[in-house]
């Protein structure tokens, strides 16, 4: 399948997630440990406390064990299909905190070892893989903590808008703190 193939599943995949996300209804914000996010759209300050779950799994990747972690951050838990941001990390070994994790693909496999999602209030689709040139944007995602239960972070990262158009978005300042189901 081709890396534009793979980049267009994402977001299938991260809706039904959504569908599994819970309503959060106690406050959230910076530093608080209820999950939520909060971060920047071109400048633009955002913070979503709808439904904020994660998701880690192993499997193979490139023929040897492997990690991935799928991050949901739902802005409004009643409108399930739009306004999300969606966070997928892949690693060939146990996800650590303080790693910085980025766009660039891992050894011998067509994942990249963090990319970006977001649907906009109206249902547009941005991603990290550019479409009209079948690279990824820059993209950095760091743990700051991980347990059982839940994970914290840090991400930033340049998107594309899914359609192919050429616009983008670029998130700077996102800090997030999600429950951990598995």
């Amino acid at each position: 399948m081709s890396r534009n193939g793979i980049s267009m599943l994402l977001p299938a995949f991260l809706l039904l997630l959504v569908s599994a996300c819970k309503k959060n209804s106690d406050g959230s914000g910076a530093g608080s440990t209820t999950p939520h996010a909060t971060f920047k759209l071109d400048g633009n300050a955002k913070s979503y406390s709808g439904s904020a779950i994660a998701t880690v799994s192993n499997g193979n990747i490139s023929g040897s064990n492997g990690y991935t972690m799928t991050i949901v951050l739902l802005k409004n838990a009643n409108t399930a299909s739009l306004n999300f941001v969606g966070i997928v990390l892949n690693s060939t070994k146990p996800f650590a905190t303080g790693q910085a994790y980025t766009q660039a693909f891992l050894p011998g496999s067509f994942l990249s070892a963090a990319s970006l999602s977001y649907m906009d209030e109206v249902g547009a689709l941005y991603i990290t893989l550019n479409p009209a040139t079948i690279q990824p944007g820059q993209v950095t995602v760091t743990l700051n903590s991980l347990t059982s239960t839940s994970a914290s972070g840090t991400f930033s990262g340049q998107i594309y808008d899914g359609g192919g158009t050429g616009f983008s978005h670029t998130i700077t300042e996102g800090e997030f703190t999600v429950q951990v189901k598995n």
